[in-house]
């Protein structure tokens, strides 16, 4: 998503990270509406991505939605997004990989675990112990 990380960049140079009560310029207030755009887009699409492609989208969902509107986007629905990706996974989907959904529940794992249930906590375990016992090469 060359767009979502471009708009982070700009995010970055044009202030909307500076977290210091200043008003906010015009250049922020445009990359913001950048920002809302991307994510009712990325939102929008999710329900009819591919399951192989949602780890990428939800990625960039969450930062995107974040700087846009100043909020974490709606946990229900990303929770849908996400277990559409694990049951397509589990169910031998070979357009996800492993790496993938670790990643995927990692980084949730991170951000806020209080939106991880009980299944994608012990799949997250069990792929994390796996790739502990992989020798180095």
């Amino acid at each position: 998503m060359t767009r979502a990380h471009t708009l982070i960049e700009q995010c970055q140079l044009s202030g909307n990270l500076c977290f210091d009560g200043h008003a906010p310029t015009p250049q922020e207030l445009q990359v913001a509406a950048d920002c809302r755009t991307l994510s009712d887009d990325i939102r929008d699409a999710l329900p009819h991505t591919a399951p192989g492609d949602l780890p990428s989208l939800l990625e960039w969902y969450d930062p995107i939605h974040r700087l846009g509107y100043g909020n974490a986007p709606d946990n229900d629905f990303v929770i849908r997004q996400r277990r559409r990706a694990i049951d397509a996974w589990t169910a031998g989907d070979p357009s996800i990989s492993e790496t993938a959904i670790y990643e995927m529940i990692a980084r949730e794992m991170t951000n806020t675990a209080a939106t991880i249930d009980a299944d994608e906590l012990r799949l997250y375990l069990t792929l994390k112990k796996k790739r502990a016992a992989v020798p180095a090469p």
